[in-house]
This record gives structure tokens, C-alpha cells and sequence, in this order.
């Protein structure tokens, strides 16, 4: 997990899971331009932002050929 932005508020939070060939020569998950997949924070039901406790879809942002899935998730103000 990687924050951007403003050390006590980031802009940009990047998830990154681990995508590499396995000792049989295949990737744990095959995607393409354009795929997506759908992530929820069930560490944060508690609390006010209880919106993600929902499944959100976000746009897979590495290319398939790398060991890195990669996921870049924008932070936006709370309307409160």
C-alpha cells in the first residue's frame, strides 16, 4: 500500500498485489486493458465511512505482462 499526496491526507492511495508467474508458468490472475475488479474495506464498517462496505469497482492500472497488479484509488473530501 502506497499513499500519495499530503502525509496526514493522501490523494491517491495504491494497492499492489503480487501477479508473478508461479512455478507452473502461469499468473494467479489474467486480465487485459481496460478490465477491472471489485474491491470493499471491511476494516472500516465501524466507523463513518460506511459506504465502503460495499464492493466498488477500480480500474486494473498495470499492464498484464507485469508481476505487479496494480490499483491507484483517488481519494475524494467526505460531503460532511
Amino acid at each position: 500500500v502506497y499513499f500519495w499526496g499530503k502525509p496526514d491526507k493522501p490523494d491517491v492511495i495504491t494497492l499492489q498485489f503480487d501477479n508473478a508467474f508461479n512455478e507452473k508458468s502461469v499468473k494467479p490472475l489474467q486480465y487485459m486493458e481496460g478490465h477491472y475488479l471489485y474491491l470493499r474495506c471491511p476494516a472500516v464498517e465501524g466507523s463513518p465511512y460506511n459506504i465502503l462496505k460495499e464492493w466498488h469497482p477500480f480500474t486494473i492500472s498495470s499492464a498484464p505482462d507485469e508481476a505487479i497488479l496494480e490499483v491507484n484509488i483517488r481519494v475524494m473530501p467526505s460531503p460532511l
